[in-house]
């Protein structure tokens, strides 16, 4: 004990003559620290983000049919595969501009999405009848609310003229993605009866490919 006084006493003297290098010591201590911090609030912010986009739809937990010869396949596979017993159900996904600005599209049909897709099936059923009539819905992330620079309830207009649905914040949608019913994701997309995937609700398997 009366060492570690007598270190201590040592270096405040050697402080009290060097005052410049207290002072450049504390500096960064205090930096590191600050430092240290903003990177964990980084990492949080970035498994919170992770998170969100996993669970949007199943990620890999959802087991899904996709096209082999293309991003997109007919729609009538779809309906062929319901009428024989599949609990599949399909997904339209692209990008689009709104405003000079690139977002994910992705358009669902609420009525059809397996239970194991995890928080999707909230995301549409919660106001089902107002997400799938007219006018529609379009789901955002309150953070792509603030990039549009629109309030909630406003419709955007895409580059290519079309008007999509009034906005809705939905707070599980990951940031820059923009939900609406699969007609409509058809029509912005100009993909009139295609699909991009068909999700599979109670399948082992992560994929299975079709070809066209």
């Amino acid at each position: 004990m009366n060492r570690a006084l007598w270190t201590l006493a040592v270096l405040l003297s050697h402080w009290r003559r060097h005052p410049t290098q207290l002072a450049t010591l504390l500096i960064g201590l205090i930096s590191a620290t600050a430092l240290w911090s903003g990177v964990q609030a980084l990492n949080q912010q970035a498994r919170n983000a992770y998170d969100r986009a996993a669970a949007t739809f199943g990620g890999a937990r959802t087991a899904m049919l996709v096209g082999s010869n293309g991003p997109s396949f007919p729609q009538k596979l779809f309906v062929d595969l319901r009428r024989a017993g599949w609990p599949v159900s399909p997904v339209v996904e692209g990008r689009i501009q709104i405003g000079g600005r690139s977002f994910r599209l992705l358009g669902i049909e609420p009525v059809t999405l397996p239970t194991e897709v995890g928080n999707a099936p909230a995301i549409g059923r919660a106001n089902l009848e107002s997400f799938v009539t007219p006018p529609g819905e379009t789901l955002v992330a309150a953070e792509t609310l603030s990039d549009l620079k629109l309030a909630e309830g406003a419709a955007p207009q895409a580059n290519n003229g079309t008007v999509f649905p009034p906005l809705r914040v939905q707070p599980l949608l990951v940031p820059g993605l923009l939900v609406v019913d699969i007609g409509m994701a058809q029509r912005l997309l100009k993909m009139p009866d295609q699909i991009s995937r068909l999700l599979i609700g109670k399948t082992k398997a992560n994929v299975r490919r079709w070809s066209k």
